[in-house]
């Protein structure tokens, strides 16, 4: 009997690991699936094909999602585990399906399997990160005069940005969200009130919902949704409109779920499929949503690998220059920044990629892509000893929005025009008041 109750935790351990395991190639096939039906005819005129992969391919390309995913975490206990899951589902498993999808139109057949084998090791190292011991940073005694101070400011902020943009303010419907285009081109938030702006959406109404958990979770979900559809209306960004469903999403999968990270992928799993379904029956919203999920999130931060690959074939790499704070250390002067470059040179659009492409190819290629995934992992390590000991719903709602940045922005711009290193400040100073 005691051998038996010894050997279950490893049972359910190995359960776990086969669970997980099975459900991230159902993503991967259902993914791909959703990007033949829906991406590629709707969007062909960014480049998306679909070119036949060969068996061999698909088995090489199963057999590495398979490896890794025996190294992913069953339940979701860091800092670093919350972006890497976002990191893992929104990039590395798109960029399978992709990049091998578009070969032979962006880049040759043996450039798509070292693009994405490069890709692979960029996870791995990021993975290995999250495995490292953590180290106990000690609490710096602030009053809390300044921990309530430093709230309210926020709240203020938010009803000063409210005031200003609501002269802006235009509803429009699922089937007119290109309208929110000329919305967005009309905010009129300059200097310092755009970075404001942005700290407020991508982490502060997280860290208020999540903090003040006294207040009745309807309220606070309401009034979350409330501020996260006003500003997708005043500021036209479509991406808002999603916040909401994010939010209660991760809600339900950090308490009901326990953070367990197989149900990420079975709700994602339901969702591409219920897409699917809408798209039958309702199409216009079904196009809407595949569009903000399939086209906006998961496939375009994957085709930037190939669209960058293409332009630095007949450029040069830029050695970290064109980040704007490396440029003002060495006193360079890169010109228009490299998203507007790529605009220019492919007429698709400010090319906006994630930290691995924008900052790291660009930088120095497939060197620079390994240097930026240690400096990225390097921060998400402290980021991990600097909330070890705060309440984990407080560290995964602050985190929450940042993981929908992560595929098509760099790292420097997720630290500090996003604000990720505001709120790595944050935790570190009024971490005592925010504890287990």
């Amino acid at each position: 009997m005691k051998g038996k109750y010894l050997s279950n935790p490893l049972v359910s351990l190995l359960t776990d690991k086969v669970v997980l395991s099975v459900l991230v190639l159902t993503y991967l096939s259902v993914f791909s699936y959703s990007f033949s039906l829906f991406v590629v005819p709707k969007f062909g005129y960014f480049g998306f094909v679909m070119h036949e992969t060969m068996l061999i391919d698909k088995i090489f390309i199963y057999l590495t999602v398979f490896f890794i995913s025996l190294f992913l975490p069953i339940y979701i206990k860091r800092a670093s585990e919350i972006l890497l899951m976002f990191l893992y589902v929104f990039i590395y498993i798109p960029s399978c399906v992709v990049l091998f999808s578009i070969r032979e139109d962006w880049l040759p057949y043996n450039d798509a399997f070292e693009m994405w084998g490069w890709v692979s090791c960029c996870f791995i190292v990021i993975l290995s990160f999250t495995k490292l011991p953590i180290f106990q940073i000690k609490s710096l005694k602030i009053n809390k005069f300044y921990f309530v101070t430093t709230n309210l400011i926020i709240v203020f902020v938010l009803c000063l940005l409210f005031f200003k943009t609501k002269g802006n303010f235009s509803i429009v419907s699922h089937d007119n969200l290109s309208e929110l285009n000329d919305v967005r081109n009309s905010a009129g938030l300059s200097g310092v009130f755009s970075y404001i702006y942005l700290w407020i959406i991508t982490f502060s109404i997280g860290l208020l919902f999540s903090i003040y958990d006294n207040v009745d979770l309807k309220i606070r979900f309401i009034l979350l949704s409330f501020i996260y559809c006003f500003f997708a209306f005043s500021m036209g960004a479509k991406i808002l409109l999603v916040a909401p469903l994010v939010f209660l999403g991760v809600y339900f999968w950090l308490f009901r779920y326990k953070a367990k990270f197989l149900y990420i992928f079975w709700g994602l799993i339901i969702v591409l499929i219920l897409f699917q379904l809408i798209t039958l029956i309702f199409p216009k919203l079904g196009f809407t949503l595949s569009a903000l999920l399939l086209f906006r999130t998961l496939s375009i931060s994957s085709l930037s690998f190939a669209v960058y690959f293409d332009y630095f074939q007949v450029h040069d790499y830029t050695n970290f220059q064109h980040i704007g704070i490396v440029a003002q250390l060495f006193n360079t002067n890169f010109g228009s920044p490299l998203p507007v470059k790529l605009a220019e040179y492919y007429g698709l659009g400010n090319f906006n990629a994630n930290f691995i492409v924008n900052d790291g190819y660009a930088g120095m290629g497939y060197r620079g892509m390994l240097i930026m995934s240690f400096v990225y992992s390097s921060f998400i390590y402290l980021l991990d000893c600097v909330t070890k000991r705060i309440k984990f719903s407080i560290v995964v709602f602050g985190l929450t929005y940042f993981g929908m940045y992560l595929g098509n922005v760099s790292l420097f711009t997720l630290l500090l025009s996003h604000g990720l290193l505001i709120l790595f400040f944050y935790f570190l100073i009024f971490s005592r008041f925010l504890l287990k």
